[in-house]
């Protein structure tokens, strides 16, 4: 039996094949072409989140204290986004597979406390949140540097990604012992917690400088037993779709198919690509993603120029673009809202359509992360299939949770059939139930806006006028429900529950939810003020009197 070895296998010396995740084939690719800054810079681009902007400089003004007031820079952090976290854990969990037949593996949460006030805290041209995720960030990408030099030896193997918003994820695979894991956790914990954050509660007070605290108290552990087939496979299917479930989620699951493997695996699609149906070989493939990506395009040229056979260069390059760049969720050609932006700057649309579809958070708490995932399906569901095939190559799309865009490329032209089907998506069906759930559309015409510095990026204005959208379908169907239902005074049974899962379940908890509805009801208050249309009539006189009732204990319970 082959003995164990950290070791990261390469190109096999006698096949000449590319082994380990597709970031790791294709930068063994670049080595053997020319033009490698490109190349690298491509995929630097998409497997990693860079935060703050290079060299930042922060100032902070203690209260009081203004003439010690102390500078210091922040350096940009890599770490893997989420995508090319999992691409790198799958890859490890291969590699460790050649000498365990039974792998083990841990993944290790870190759900980061009081993320949105710092949002809120602004240091000249640059954010706190920003910060504050980058320290996490550089925290934790140098105590995992010095495990994977510790574990040289071993068969283990060790990774960290941001999981999203202001969640981090440390995954083990491989021979790691339970001490190994309680030290790693109790060493990464406590240096996190020993890094310094900014918040401001309300505009006009002052700076505060803390320690950053996490949720709970420290990481969730969660360890996934490889002798439990069932879990094991729940686990695997949703973590290539995008989703760590931990042991409570997995359980549901299971009860969901009353512990009958096989009634999962038929119910379990395998992940497809978003490819039109004529798009059916490789050539074909490349031809599609370097058409609707320009910038693909170079960047595969460049990896053309080497002597490698071209259906093995084409393999290795979509190999990548489908692992890292594909929403994992909806298997579809997706991307991430940043992409969307850095293209709305270079000005490459004409006009934006933003569909926002909410409820994802209360379902992920209420139901689990498998029932929010298939809401999230259905809304890009409901917007595939109301666009032509003729349009689709002319669109490029983004998404972020259940908030998606559409962006209509320069030059082009949407069909009528298509903008006036996307117009009458108002709603979505909810998973399971027999209800519907609102979505808020907005759209933008690039070409009318004038770019500026102090105005708000055309992005943002989509999707504040989404929000306001969904505010107005949702508010003209609280009229004809009973609002103590529906928005419950503050010392109702009812308040900031999910006791039933339909529209006025999902409503109540969306508003009263303890981390953000505070911040949705005041929103929610200032759009009802502005308003000069339907909702400006006295009909939404309970609306708005429930919301202000909200809003006042919500202040006073978390500033008091």
């Amino acid at each position: 039996m082959q003995e164990p070895t950290d070791a990261l296998p390469s190109i096999h010396p006698d096949q000449g094949q590319f082994y380990g995740s597709s970031r790791r084939r294709l930068t063994q690719l670049i080595d053997k072409i020319e033009n490698k800054q490109r190349a690298q810079t491509f995929i630097d681009k998409y497997t990693h989140e860079m935060r703050l902007a290079k060299g930042a400089k922060y100032r902070y003004d203690p209260p009081g204290l203004t003439e010690k007031a102390e500078f210091f820079t922040a350096p940009p952090v890599k770490m893997f986004q989420r995508n090319s976290f999992i691409d790198e854990v799958s890859a490890d969990t291969a590699d460790v597979k050649q000498f365990r037949p039974i792998v083990k593996r841990t993944f290790l949460m870190l759900d980061l406390e009081n993320l949105r006030d710092a949002d809120a805290t602004k240091f000249e041209n640059y954010n706190a949140a920003d910060y504050m995720l980058g320290k996490v960030a550089e925290s934790l990408t140098e105590e995992v540097e010095r495990l994977k030099k510790q574990f040289a030896g071993r068969n283990i193997r060790v990774e960290v990604g941001r999981y999203g918003g202001d969640e981090f994820a440390l995954a083990l695979v491989g021979d790691y012992t339970e001490e190994d894991l309680l030290r790693i956790g109790s060493d990464s914990l406590q240096k996190v917690q020993s890094l310094d954050a900014f918040y401001q509660r309300l505009p006009n007070e002052p700076i505060i400088r803390s320690k950053i605290k996490v949720k709970s108290g420290g990481f969730e552990f969660i360890e996934i037993d490889p002798e439990d087939v069932m879990g094991s496979e729940i686990f695997e299917y949703y973590f290539q779709q995008g989703v760590i479930l931990n042991d409570e989620q997995i359980k549901i699951e299971k009860e969901r198919y009353k512990n009958k493997i096989e009634d999962f695996r038929q119910s379990a699609v395998s992940r497809k690509r978003d490819y039109p149906v004529d798009v059916d070989s490789i050539d074909k493939k490349i031809l599609y993603l370097t058409t609707r990506h320009p910038e693909f395009k170079d960047v595969y040229e460049d990896l053309m120029t080497s002597t490698l056979p071209t259906e093995l260069v084409q393999s290795l390059f979509l190999d990548f673009v489908e692992n890292n760049i594909y929403d994992r969720l909806l298997g579809a050609n997706v991307t991430s809202f940043a992409d969307l932006a850095e293209h709305l700057n270079k000005r490459e649309f004409s006009s934006l359509w933003i569909f926002d579809g909410k409820f994802i958070k209360e379902t992920n708490d209420a139901l689990g992360y498998p029932l929010a995932d298939k809401l999230i399906q259905n809304i890009w569901r409901e917007i595939s299939s109301k666009i032509s095939p003729e349009d689709r190559d002319n669109l490029f799309f983004a998404r972020r949770g259940g908030t998606f865009a559409l962006a209509l490329r320069n030059e082009a032209r949407l069909s009528q059939e298509t903008r006036a089907s996307l117009q009458k998506l108002k709603a979505v069906p909810f998973p399971e139930g027999d209800f519907t759930v609102p979505v808020g559309i907005s759209e933008i015409d690039l070409q009318a806006l004038t770019p500026s510095e102090d105005k708000p990026t055309p992005l943002k204005v989509a999707e504040r006028q989404a929000n306001e959208d969904w505010l107005r379908t949702v508010f003209k169907q609280m009229v004809n429900v009973d609002i103590e239902i529906a928005l419950p005074q503050p010392d109702s049974p009812l308040y900031n529950t999910l006791d039933e899962a339909n529209l006025i379940g999902f409503t109540r908890k969306y508003f009263t939810s303890d981390k953000r509805g505070y911040e949705r009801v005041k929103d929610a208050l200032v759009f009802l003020q502005m308003e000069v249309g339907e909702l400006a009539n006295k009909t939404f006189n309970d609306i708005r009197s429930r919301l202000q009732l909200i809003f006042d204990y919500e202040k006073k319970k978390r500033y008091s």
